[in-house]
């Protein structure tokens, strides 16, 4: 349960926090203030809709309200795809940008929908990056523009370890003190990642964090 101002703000913390269609209504309590996700069975659905407990009211979310919400969780734009990180299905919202453009350039696309240049801190996420890019080379969200040899990803603005840098770059790369500052995923000729220069343009993802 959490707290809300009133009926209206409960539906909308429903409307931006429900996952699945296994809860299909939301209680609220006017007098507490509380609100909170409910579940019902299938069989009692349709003699449920809306019933006073108390102080509290239950209000029923129909199959086609429920089915819409979970179905449209990436905005406008934007479509839902699905990888493989740590044996869980992590969901994301990309959108293939149409031409190439300078790294800088694609940053400030990415910006301007509101969103963020896609990162892929994993193999799995590259993966997934790689099979939408088809035979395209793409833009990475991660660059050491600011100090040259620290990588950092522009989505969380987080430093990329020495680790992860084994992990996810080409052997070989990066290649430090070269003013190749951006990270791409060459498509044909790796599964990892290479550094070049920021001027090169590519194919990028703009990504987005689902609206759940």
């Amino acid at each position: 349960m959490v707290k809300t101002a009133d009926l209206l703000q409960c539906a909308r913390h429903l409307l931006t926090n429900i996952q699945t269609c296994r809860s299909k209504g939301f209680v609220h309590d006017a007098e507490a203030g509380l609100c909170g996700l409910i579940e019902w069975s299938e069989e009692a659905e349709a003699d449920i809709p809306i019933l006073g407990v108390g102080h509290s009211n239950l209000y029923q979310l129909t199959n086609n309200v429920c089915s819409q919400l979970t179905n449209n969780v990436c905005r406008q734009g934007f479509k839902e795809h699905q990888y493989v990180d740590d044996n869980q299905n992590i969901t994301t919202c990309l959108s293939l940008s149409t031409g190439k453009k300078s790294y800088h350039s694609a940053l400030d696309r990415c910006v301007k929908l509101e969103a963020f240049l896609a990162s892929a801190k994993t193999l799995g996420k590259m993966m997934l990056l790689k099979g939408l890019a088809q035979e395209n080379n793409i833009w990475v969200g991660l660059d050491s523009r600011q100090n040259d040899g620290v990588f950092v990803w522009v989505g969380d603005g987080t430093v990329l370890t020495p680790e992860k840098t084994a992990e996810i770059f080409t052997p070989g790369y990066p290649l430090n003190g070269t003013s190749q500052d951006c990270a791409t995923l060459k498509v044909r000729t790796s599964m990892r990642l290479k550094n070049v220069k920021c001027n090169f343009h590519n194919y990028f993802f703009c990504e987005a964090t689902p609206a759940y």
